[in-house]
């Protein structure tokens, strides 16, 4: 399921960027070259959770990465940097994969040495792996 956070990655990133996008979040599958059944309800759904669960969730989503980032303000944060941690969030926080939350840090990870900075991965595995420890210990705002 690499491809398709890697999809619903760009498609949040895309609609930071340019709210309009949000009108047809399946575009994306349109443009991209994928080696991917786009025609998999399973695939389609899995991603359509991933962007409308980001964005439907955004404000509490935005508020965990404000407590954990300390002294880096989203509006300071890259918006690639950004687009990823929201996924992440909303992965580790609202879906239920349970046995997979370190599997969900990892893609993330991935994802940003891909498309991020250069030392965007390190940032973003901190971020999560804070919010990941919170929950665990019970202590992560609900």
């Amino acid at each position: 399921m690499h491809e398709v956070r890697v999809l619903a990655f760009q498609k949040i990133y895309s609609i930071d960027i340019n709210q309009s996008a949000m009108d047809d979040i399946f575009d994306i599958f349109n443009i991209e070259d994928k080696d991917l059944d786009i025609e998999n309800e399973s695939i389609k759904s899995f991603y359509s959770s991933l962007v409308i669960g980001t964005f439907d969730n955004l404000e509490h989503i935005d508020s965990l990465i404000r407590d954990i980032s300390l002294n880096w303000s989203l509006e300071r944060m890259d918006k690639v940097d950004l687009a990823i941690l929201r996924m992440g969030v909303y992965s580790l926080k609202f879906q239920n994969f349970e046995n997979s939350k370190r599997a969900i840090i990892d893609e993330a990870i991935l994802i940003a040495k891909k498309y991020g900075s250069k030392n965007s991965y390190k940032f973003i595995n901190g971020i999560l792996d804070a919010l990941l420890k919170n929950m665990e210990s019970g202590i992560e705002k609900k």
